[in-house]
């Protein structure tokens, strides 16, 4: 006699134990049709159980498309996410979910039991500002793809950074600068719909996933609403201080189909925004078309500027404030092309760095310096320093080291008279690798400086760590000296740090006499800037070093 029970009082009796179970549990069969949930659910989501039965798991908002294709599409009766699931009215609640396929033993239809399970709700926010943090954006953005390519809807990705935030935090300190990011994270929120999503991501860097987006005049209008909202002066430390943002937007499905492709095309146009000149908007889309048949043009005749010696250097003296003699130069790459005449580094390095050809490039520039400088001695003039700016790329290799000795040896130039700059980002991508081969270039007698000071890494204990010799301080500081007290309080700090720490300092950019004023005022050690020499080529360096030995 078969004592099991009917299939009918299997239901209910399933429904039952779901209803006494504290976890937020829901049953569905292999075609995904919600069958059954329990209180939990309910409480999760806002909707009713007559809503959600109505569903097919395919369309529950917890679920992106990688949930639904490892469950449905792979082998296997158990899986495990972290997922984020959207409450009725707008808020987000993550939880752990647990999957386990089982089959119904008379018909052997496989059935598929979601249990959710409580995570720490600050795993998916961002302490400071109480804002979704990047794991979190993340999540929205995978499941509004899914719902916009089911719905054949178009939204759009704001990349939002503000300009000069360092500043503030090396002025007023990190405690004013987180006062600051949340009085902006509240200004941000402001200017967008419920159902748009703003998350912080890290720093000073904001992204936000705008719905309701469906043209693009829809988010230029949220750009322009954010700019606008960021023009009003933020009150800290009992003062006015302002502050602009670089924003870069891309739409969806034009600028990628992706999480990944729709955040990195909308960071890369926010970074065009601030080149070109910060507190401004960019799209994506434009980045990615405009021009692109002009730069692969440009690669091509790159590859052959080398060979038909179409590259070269201009030097730019480095001056002591006391002697007021030249004491360094700074080699600084050109390219002549025969077609387009001089084009600029910023124009041809990061197609260089892209396409691998500054490696070349590099140990070209390298080269020539070392050769150069050593011909000026030669001709009886005095011993200066060459300094040359190392790429991240360049920079990174372990056998670097050895290729440097190998050129010194070649051109016959002192190590000492050679002088490697290498910016604070480019130490922080890899910080390991980067103080070995520091440590490594500083044992051969090779003068290192640190440039950019103060716009990149915001820890400074690595100036105690790393073998390094002077600080160049950005030129974006001198050029606001004169007009902003921040820039000018920050310079005179990065001096009378790097002093404290042995370091020499070198100021970058300068061009008027007030500001050699204030760098000789406060003891800086050296300057180079168009107020004395703009770069300039070998020849008529020549005749400048001539002029000084005379």
């Amino acid at each position: 006699m078969d004592k099991s029970i009917p299939r009918e009082k299997n239901s209910k009796l399933l429904m039952e134990i779901f209803k006494h179970i504290n976890l937020a549990v829901l049953l569905c069969n292999e075609s995904g049709q919600i069958v059954l949930v329990n209180n939990e659910v309910e409480n999760i989501t806002g909707l009713t159980r007559d809503e959600l039965t109505k569903m097919n798991i395919r369309e529950f908002s917890i679920l992106d498309s990688t949930v639904v294709k490892n469950i449905f599409k792979t082998a296997g009766d158990y899986w495990k996410f972290e997922v984020l699931i959207q409450h009725k009215n707008g808020e987000f609640i993550p939880r752990n979910l647990d999957v386990n396929m089982i089959l119904e033993e008379d018909t052997k239809e496989k059935l598929y039991i979601f249990q959710f399970r409580d995570i720490h709700p600050m795993a998916f926010k961002d302490p400071l500002t109480n804002l979704p943090n990047r794991r979190c954006f993340h999540h929205c953005l995978e499941k509004g793809l899914v719902q916009a390519s089911n719905d054949n809807q178009v939204f759009s990705v704001l990349y939002i950074d503000l300009d000069r935030f360092k500043l503030i935090n090396d002025t007023l300190g990190h405690s004013y600068g987180d006062i600051l990011l949340k009085q902006v994270a509240d200004r941000l929120q402001s200017c967008l719909s419920d159902e748009d999503v703003l998350a912080r991501i890290g720093g000073d860097e904001f992204l936000c996933l705008l719905k309701g987006t469906g043209k693009r005049n829809d988010a230029e209008k949220v750009a322009k609403t954010i700019l606008e909202a960021l023009a009003a002066p933020f009150f800290l430390h009992e003062e006015d201080y302002y502050i602009t943002a670089s924003i870069g937007i891309s739409l969806y499905p034009y600028d990628g189909d992706d999480v990944e492709t729709l955040v990195s095309s909308a960071d890369s146009a926010m970074y065009r925004a601030k080149k070109k000149g910060r507190n401004q908007f960019e799209w994506a889309k434009a980045e990615v078309h405009a021009g692109s048949y002009e730069q692969l043009a440009l690669e091509n005749n790159l590859r052959k500027a080398l060979q038909r010696e179409e590259l070269l250097l201009y030097y730019q003296p480095q001056v002591d404030l006391n002697s007021n003699q030249i004491v360094g130069l700074e080699a600084l790459l050109r390219w002549e092309h025969p077609e387009f005449g001089i084009i600029s580094p910023a124009d041809f390095i990061p197609i260089a760095e892209e396409s691998g050809l500054i490696l070349p490039i590099g140990e070209w520039v390298i080269r020539t310096a070392c050769l150069q400088n050593k011909k000026w001695q030669q001709e009886g003039y005095k011993p200066v320093r060459v300094a040359i700016n190392l790429s991240a790329r360049h920079f990174l290799q372990r056998n670097l080291p050895a290729k440097i000795a190998a050129i010194l040896e070649e051109t016959g130039l002192s190590a000492d008279l050679l002088e490697l700059e290498i910016t604070e980002t480019v130490l922080m991508q890899d910080y390991q690798m980067a103080s070995d081969i520091l440590k490594q270039l500083k044992d051969m007698g090779i003068h290192l400086s640190i440039d950019d000071f103060g716009t990149g890494y915001s820890s400074l204990s690595y100036l105690t760590e790393l073998p390094v010799d002077a600080l160049k301080i950005d030129r974006s500081f001198i050029k606001d000296m004169e007009n902003n007290s921040s820039s000018k309080a920050v310079t005179y700090a990065i001096i009378s740090l790097a002093h404290h720490l042995n370091l020499k300092v070198v100021a970058e950019g300068v061009e008027t006499e007030a500001q050699l004023s204030y760098m000789k005022e406060k003891q800086c050690d050296m300057m180079q800037g168009f107020l004395f020499s703009k770069p300039i080529p070998p020849h008529e360096l020549t005749r400048l070093l001539h002029n000084e030995s005379n």
